[in-house]
């Protein structure tokens, strides 16, 4: 039966890829910053690859590459109000480094939205006016995570016996069990 469940998962993320009003689209991503505090940003959810990898763009000079290279191990949380499933995911983020992969993901960014990562100083700078931030016609800072999933938490809140499902990767395959919500 928990099968059922994590096909359930793999699709709605996969729903999500491709549905801009899903609510998985857009998700809390926690990293843990050089200074030993959890650090949490709103990320955009872009694909989700064959082997159930998740991806997501960046600044690569962004403090959560920072984050990840200092420590690879990421949380992410995905919350559907209207059907009251929480999902919670760990997993291990590598940076995509093959120009040509990078290339063709850029291809397909909005021009209106590459400017997001073109500023002329790294995101987090601080700047005296909003107006005052500066953007590079002929370079960017544009890449993607791949984040490696090794455990899910599903969470099914109903009236009657919410479901919770830990899903743990061992050698290569998913194994499950249910928990006490």
């Amino acid at each position: 039966m928990s099968q059922s469940y994590y096909k359930k998962i793999v699709d709605s993320l996969q729903e999500a890829v491709e549905n801009r009003s899903h609510p998985f689209k857009i998700f809390t991503l926690g990293t843990v910053g050089l200074d030993r505090m959890a650090r949490l940003r709103t990320v955009v959810l872009r694909d989700i690859t064959a082997n159930q990898e998740l991806v997501f763009y960046t600044d690569r000079r962004s403090k959560k590459v920072t984050h990840m290279k200092e420590n690879n191990k990421v949380g992410m949380l995905f919350y559907d109000q209207e059907n009251k499933i929480q999902l919670k995911a760990e997993g291990v983020a590598s940076l995509i480094k093959d120009e040509d992969i990078l290339a063709g993901l850029w291809k397909d960014i909005a021009e209106v939205n590459r400017k997001d990562y073109t500023t002329t100083t790294p995101p987090g700078s601080i700047v005296k006016h909003p107006d005052d931030v500066e953007y590079l016609k002929d370079k960017d800072y544009f890449t993607a995570v791949k984040v490696t999933l090794f455990k899910l938490e599903y969470l099914q809140l109903q009236p009657v016996n919410h479901i919770k499902i830990r899903y743990s990767k061992l050698e290569g395959n998913w194994v499950s069990e249910y928990l006490v919500p």
